[in-house]
């Protein structure tokens, strides 16, 4: 059951979506994926996050991909 959250996207409570890091030499790649529409300020948001994982592997985030299930209707 664990499993399930660990890479979950949360905000204010809600699920929206899950995320996972690509590996990529010397510099990490976040690929999130939504389930839920969230504003422009919540996507920033979430790039500000990657920006801060990033900062915590103490390497650099050579991009960080936001895409929605609703893209592909």
């Amino acid at each position: 059951p664990s499993e399930l959250l660990s890479h979950s996207i949360f905000i204010d409570g809600q699920m929206v979506g899950s995320w996972r890091r690509a590996a990529q030499r010397g510099a990490a790649v976040i690929e999130m994926r939504l389930h839920t529409p969230i504003s422009e300020a919540e996507a920033a948001g979430l790039h500000e996050a990657a920006e801060n994982y990033g900062a915590f592997l103490e390497m650099p985030v050579l991009r960080s991909n936001l895409s929605s299930v609703f893209d592909q209707r």
